[in-house]
Formats: structure tokens, sequence, C-alpha cells
């Protein structure tokens, strides 16, 4: 981690594959004062970035803000400079979960400088056109209509899936990332999950085809009436014949067998490059149990096992993470966290953030986006 001046904090990563690179940044604000200065000081990390890259906002690709408040910090966050700096707010997901390093906010960034990129936009998302595909990003869809997270889940989908109908994309033939965040996760959790799996029959998701790659984890949304929100990613132009689904099965089950319908992890076969998504992982074994209950040091050895298990079936290593965001339950295991990540994976780039996980006894999970070279 740098320290940039006197205003942030920055974590960078770039991998490069064929002729242009993926970059990923990560964000904090140095100063623990009011929220504006420190959205201030990433507003100034962002000028420099692009400064030191050559970057414009068209070089930006997804970004996620979390905040420690969103009730009252969105609508400085939509106001602001802040705002202004990522290509459309498509592609720019904000959600409360509360970043564990003393400040109020965090911004992860993802940028490229493949120079062919073409823009499209389709009502609420956004694609970025790299060769023979079409990257669209999805983020922050909610529907606060109904009191009830079943119907608001079922709403989202079915919305979903009719705007990747009008680019002749469908879910399950071209959705390869969603992230559900639920308030409340641990009396709610359920009502999502049902359905899920109620809207995915209906569309030929199931065991005997495959779902999609996934997070589930607490988060909030800045309407008080969203009870479920949702980021996703499809790529159009994608033929099943590129995508592998990561099963790892000497260490972890099939997600059906406990009731829930998503995929432990996806490798997709690209121009020239492997793009690698691990859904939300935790300490779990093959028969669906948690392993080491009440130990954060153990189950972050074994989520991590759990990870490579699922990197070995691709050939991928650790070094070719991007970014791995990990979910924490109890802020209390702040510290222990980052000292266990400087001890065993310091050249990673992460964002550690308070947001329980869908089973209480998991007290971490961690999710990221790898690449590697064909």
């Amino acid at each position: 981690m740098d320290n940039i001046g006197n205003s942030f904090t920055l974590q960078q990563k770039k991998i490069v594959v064929s002729n242009y690179a993926h970059y990923c940044f990560v964000i904090s604000p140095q100063t623990q004062n009011s929220f504006i200065e420190q959205m201030q000081a990433i507003i100034e990390g962002i000028t420099y970035l692009y400064s030191q890259y050559n970057f414009t906002k068209t070089n930006a690709r997804f970004a996620r803000i979390f905040l420690s408040d969103i009730q009252n910090q969105y609508d400085y966050i939509v106001q602001s400079e802040l705002f202004e700096l990522f290509l459309h707010a498509q592609s720019t997901s904000i959600i409360q979960q509360i970043p564990c390093n003393n400040s109020k906010i965090t911004l992860l960034l993802t940028c490229t400088d493949y120079s062919n990129s073409i823009i499209h936009t389709n009502k609420d998302s956004i694609g970025f056109a790299e060769n023979e595909n079409t990257f669209w990003w999805t983020t922050n869809r909610m529907y606060t209509t109904e009191n009830s997270v079943q119907k608001q889940t079922i709403e989202i989908l079915n919305s979903y899936q009719k705007e990747l109908n009008t680019i002749d994309c469908s879910i399950q033939e071209s959705c390869v990332r969603t992230w559900f965040f639920i308030r409340d996760i641990d009396t709610r959790y359920a009502a999502m999950v049902q359905a899920r799996k109620e809207m995915f029959q209906n569309i030929d998701l199931t065991p005997e085809t495959h779902f999609i790659t996934s997070t589930g984890i607490e988060g909030a949304q800045y309407s008080p009436q969203s009870l479920v929100s949702f980021d996703a990613l499809a790529i159009q132009g994608v033929q099943s014949s590129q995508i592998q689904y990561l099963l790892a099965p000497t260490h972890l089950n099939p997600t059906h067998e406990y009731g829930v319908t998503f995929e432990r992890g996806v490798a997709i076969s690209l121009s020239d490059y492997n793009l690698i998504l691990i859904s939300g992982t935790a300490s779990i074994n093959n028969k669906g149990e948690i392993v080491a209950v009440g130990d954060m040091k153990a189950q972050l050895d074994r989520t991590f096992e759990n990870i490579k298990a699922l990197f070995l079936e691709c050939n991928t290593k650790i070094s070719d993470i991007l970014y791995s965001i990990v979910y924490i339950r109890d802020i209390q295991d702040t510290t222990l966290i980052h000292d266990y990540m400087k001890k065993k994976y310091s050249d990673m780039v992460y964002v550690l953030v308070q947001a329980p996980v869908c089973r209480p006894g998991w007290l971490v999970e961690i999710e990221c986006v790898a690449y590697s070279v064909k």
C-alpha cells in the first residue's frame, strides 16, 4: 500500500494480457475527518491515477464505492465530482458495507488501457466492446414497490432478463457474475434464495444445466425500501464452449446440495486471455459443513485453500488475482485480517469490509477476479 501525499492511500495491481493491461486501484482516505473531506481525498486519488497512467474516464470499467452510512452519504456522492470521474453511472456500484480501514468511504476501481473499446449504453446498463465480446455491467438494481424480499428479487431478475433480451442476450446464456446485497441477511437471505431458485427454474438454470457465479452478502442501498439489490456482469457474444465451471469437489460440494443456486467459480476463455471469477467463498468442506467454527485464522486458511483448489482446475495462480473483496462479520477482526493478509498475501490488492455472510458461522468470505494469459 502506498501513501501518496497526506490525503489518500493506494493499492494497485496491473496484469498484462496480450497487448493491453487490466488495472485495479483501491483508494482510501488517510484523513479521518468529515465525509466530504474523505470524499475529496478519493477524488484526489483518482485524479492522481489518471495523471500517472495518462488515463481519462474512458479507461474506467467497473467501480464499487463502499460506504459506512449510505443514508447520509449517497447524495454527496451523486452530486460530486467523484461521480463524474467515471464513464457512466451504470458501471458504478454504490453500497453500504463499512470499510475496515478507519474510513467512511473506499473506492475499488478497475481500468484498462485497451484502446479500441467501443462503448454502448442500454437503459440501466453499459457495455464495453473488446474484440468479439461486449461486457455489460448493471449496478444498483432495485425494486422498492413491494415490501417483500421474494417479490423484489423476482422483479429485479425479471427486469434484468427483459433488458438483456433487448440486446439479444439472456441471463442463462450471457450472465457470468451476480451480486445480491441483502439488508439484514440473517433474516432475509432464505427468501432471496427461494425467489432466485424459482426464477432460475423458469429459465432452465438447474443442477443439470448450470448456475451463475455469485455473491450473496449483507449490504444496504440508499433507499430504505430496498430489501435486496443487485449488480451483474453479462458478456454478449460468449459461447458455452468458452465457459468452464469450476467445482473443486475435493474441497467444495455443489451448492444445490444445501439449497442454493450458484456456481463456485467460472473460467471464461476469451480471445487472448482467461477471465476467472470466483464466487464468495468461505470456510466450507465438500459436505457443505463449516470448517473451523469460531476460529477466524483457520477459516481464512481454509477459504484460501478452497480458492486455490478452484484455481487448479483452470491453471490459475494466486498471483493472477487482480483484486479480492474480503467480507467479515465482526469488525473487531479487522486487525487480524490485515495482519494475516500482510503476512501471507502481501502483494494482493484487496478491500476489507464489514458485511455478514449468509451463514452466521462463517466469519469471513472472499471473492476475487483473476486474469491469466493463454
